[in-house]
C-alpha cells in the first residue's frame, strides 16, 4: 500500500469555519508542459475546465468575458507569466484539438 493520502488544504488556516479548501488528489492524472522554467503540472480535470472556459462561446457565438478571464487567471498562475486571453487560446489550440481531450465525433 502507498503512503499517498488525500490532503485538505484550508485557504484560511486560522479561520476554518469560514475558509474555501482545495482537495490535494496524489492520484489525480496530470497533463506536464516543458516550458523554458521547468516543467509546470496541471491535473487533467482542471485542464479540461480551463479549456472549457477559454473556448466558451466558440460554437454557440456567445461571448462570457467572466469565464475567460477565470481561464487566463488560472493559466497565468500555473504557468507563472501574464499573457492575455488571445495568446492562451493561440498556444494551447493543438492540446484542446487532441483525441485526449475533445469528444470523438460521431
Amino acid at each position: 500500500m502507498s503512503e499517498l493520502k488525500t490532503e485538505v488544504i484550508f485557504n484560511n488556516p486560522e479561520d476554518i469555519q469560514n475558509s474555501g479548501y482545495v482537495i490535494k488528489n496524489p492520484y489525480a492524472t496530470v497533463q506536464t508542459f516543458n516550458t523554458e522554467n521547468g516543467q509546470v503540472k496541471i491535473p487533467v480535470y482542471s485542464l479540461i475546465r480551463i479549456f472549457s472556459m477559454l473556448y466558451v462561446g466558440e460554437n454557440s457565438k456567445r461571448d462570457t468575458p467572466f469565464l475567460r478571464s477565470g481561464a487566463v487567471k488560472a493559466l497565468n498562475q500555473y504557468f507563472k507569466c501574464k499573457h492575455n486571453y488571445k495568446t492562451w487560446r493561440e498556444k494551447l489550440r493543438p492540446i484542446k484539438d487532441s483525441e485526449y481531450y475533445s469528444k470523438p465525433k460521431k
